[in-house]
């Protein structure tokens, strides 16, 4: 049953975190408006400051965004009886790292230049949040996202890959809750002076989806889960080998690229997200509307495959 939230019934929740939840909404009183989604305090969160500030720092910033590769936002707003949440477009489809991890269990991979789209599409809307200027006064923003990983690469059934979650993101006019010597994101996927509470720059989004990338082409993670010392330790330290190696099939020049990403010294990585992305579109050389219509066949024909039950026998 629908639950009543300010001007919106809450549908179906589609995630818990540990502030905050997203939940499918469609608004009460707007006939013909198609689903939003909903991302709203948790109760116990919703009198913290610093979980408002957050929650207010990130609708500042994915409200001035706009761009077919990102989820925008609204401004953070208040229900009458409290609530913070922020309303964002609804997209069918699940996010990068839940695709992975269905297509392996049922041992259908994603094909190769799928992969390589994938992460064409999230490095473009990732140049756009790194060069955006505010729409009122034309500043540059200085948005860099700071945790970029799968779960937070949203692949829509349309083809299209959207951004998503700029909750920890950093930019100009949102208040910096992150002290010297401190870190926020997710650890596997951090850049090495990240991982160090060091300064940072944009260019820790381009270690970030150089991991990523390294995943989706050696099928299988880059950092697996271990104690925060010793994943510290590799992050600063291990020179990964190329994925091409560890897939024991792949492509050289997917291989520089990654190599270049995963650079401990930001001065030896990409200089710009725009740089890498331009570099998968040369390589792919396809038209990008005909991989978006591939990568929408390959989603639907899983989804079909999913509700026919014909992955029923591989389901281990």
């Amino acid at each position: 049953m629908a639950e009543l939230f300010g001007d919106f019934l809450l549908v179906k929740r589609l995630a818990r975190g540990s502030w905050s939840e997203l939940w499918i909404a469609r608004p009460r009183y707007a006939e013909g408006v198609g689903h939003v989604v909903i991302k709203r305090l948790l109760p116990a969160m919703a009198r913290h400051r610093d979980a408002i500030e957050m929650l207010e720092g990130e609708g500042r910033i994915a409200s001035r965004l706009d761009h077919r590769h990102v989820v925008t936002s609204s401004a953070a707003m208040q229900t009458d009886d409290g609530h913070w949440f922020l309303v964002q477009p609804y997209v069918e489809g699940t996010n990068l790292g839940k695709l992975v991890a269905y297509t392996t269990k049922v041992r259908t991979p994603i094909p190769l230049e799928l992969r390589v789209f994938i992460v064409a599409q999230a490095a473009h809307g990732l140049s756009h949040a790194h060069t955006r200027r505010n729409p009122a006064d034309g500043e540059h923003m200085g948005i860099i996202h700071r945790d970029v990983t799968p779960a937070n690469l949203l692949v829509g059934m349309d083809g299209c890959v959207r951004v998503t979650d700029f909750g920890i993101a950093q930019g100009r006019g949102r208040k910096k809750t992150t002290r010297v010597g401190q870190t926020r994101g997710t650890l596997a996927y951090m850049a090495p002076e990240q991982a160090a509470g060091g300064s940072l720059d944009h260019r820790v989004d381009i270690y970030a989806l150089g991991v990523v990338f390294w995943e989706l082409l050696a099928e299988r993670r880059l950092y697996p889960d271990a104690p925060d010392f010793t994943m510290m330790t590799r992050i600063a330290h291990e020179v990964p080998e190329p994925p091409s190696a560890v897939a024991g099939r792949g492509d050289s020049d997917l291989d520089a690229f990654v190599h270049r990403c995963l650079q401990k010294d930001p001065e030896e990585r990409f200089g710009t997200m725009s740089e890498l992305c331009e570099l998968l579109y040369d390589w792919l050389d396809t038209d990008r509307a005909t991989l978006q219509s591939a990568l929408e066949g390959f989603l639907r024909g899983l989804s079909e495959a999913h509700r026919s039950g014909a992955y029923r026998a591989l389901r281990g």
